[in-house]
């Protein structure tokens, strides 16, 4: 028996994928017990208060790097439209006038960026603490060096798409990717960086043992969730969007914006209860492991 194969068993031993219903069912008791709306509610306040400071990162980060402030910019504002169901023409327009009035050079404007967005990832701690049952928690300064970290690695990871597509459009022609990199312009970056990300978040976050295995499941459903939710929200957008400027006029835009991420931090809460389901049901050692 080959490693290739022994590994696939592996995988198929798994007990979540003989008993979905049964994990799925506790994790919706546990987001329940956990007021994980409430939870959501938090998470989305935080994300929406550090949006603009983590798209300034990025594009201050890349600027640096790659030196085409104006090319990064064209890339993050083709991310946002990818990522995000509705744009506000209005908020495109605001990052360009920051970056045109260079309100993200310098190393110390850079850190104070940092600094402002480190709130959402020192919240996304005391959720996964909460739902995952860490009991520890770790000190100020450990948590915002941990946040500041992973606010660094998020950013590359979700922009990978934009730097690859960066990248190949400054290179010579003959040195082009071509179209062997053309599904980094389609659905499935949008899913891998996502799924990328949640690992990430509960393999380093959470003050306690977490295994790989539970991670990634959850981190699969995460990635798959938000992809089909992206979906269902813009059709609903399509024919919502009227009744929706009916009531709310000229802030229907940000409107959406807000809904739309709490939808996504619900469902980043709920697969966090899935893999704390998991870890519940099938400790390690247990026979069904």
């Amino acid at each position: 028996m080959g490693p290739t194969q022994k590994k696939l068993e592996r995988l198929l031993s798994f007990p979540a994928i003989h008993h979905p219903a049964k994990v799925l069912r506790l994790a919706w008791r546990e987001f329940h017990a956990d007021d994980g709306f409430n939870l959501s509610a938090g998470m989305s306040f935080f994300a929406i208060l550090c949006l603009i400071p983590l798209v300034l990162i990025v594009i201050s980060i890349m600027g640096h790097w790659l030196g085409q402030s104006d090319a990064v910019f064209e890339q993050v504002h083709g991310w946002i439209e990818a990522t995000l169901p509705q744009v506000p023409p209005d908020f495109i327009e605001f990052l360009r006038s920051l970056v045109d009035r260079k309100l993200t050079s310098g190393w110390l404007g850079i850190a104070f960026l940092f600094f402002v967005a480190s709130f959402l990832f020192t919240n996304i701690e005391h959720i996964l603490d909460k739902v995952l049952k860490s009991g520890k928690k770790r000190n100020f300064w450990h948590s915002r060096a941990l946040s500041i970290a992973l606010i660094f690695f998020t950013a590359l990871l979700l922009l990978v798409p934009a730097q690859v597509n960066l990248v190949n459009a400054l290179l010579p022609e003959r040195l082009r990717f071509g179209e062997y990199f053309g599904w980094f312009r389609g659905e499935f970056p949008y899913f891998l960086s996502h799924l990328l990300v949640f690992f990430l978040l509960l393999r380093v976050v959470p003050h306690r043992e977490m295994r790989a295995k539970e991670i990634f499941v959850g981190a699969v459903l995460f990635g798959a969730f938000t992809l089909l939710a992206r979906a269902l929200f813009r059709w609903y957008m399509s024919w919502a969007l009227e009744r929706y400027a009916f009531v709310y006029g000229s802030l229907t835009v940000l409107v959406i914006l807000v809904l739309w991420i709490y939808y996504w931090s619900l469902l980043f809460v709920f697969c966090a209860e899935v893999v704390s389901a998991l870890q519940q049901l099938f400790p390690r050692g247990s026979p069904a492991e």
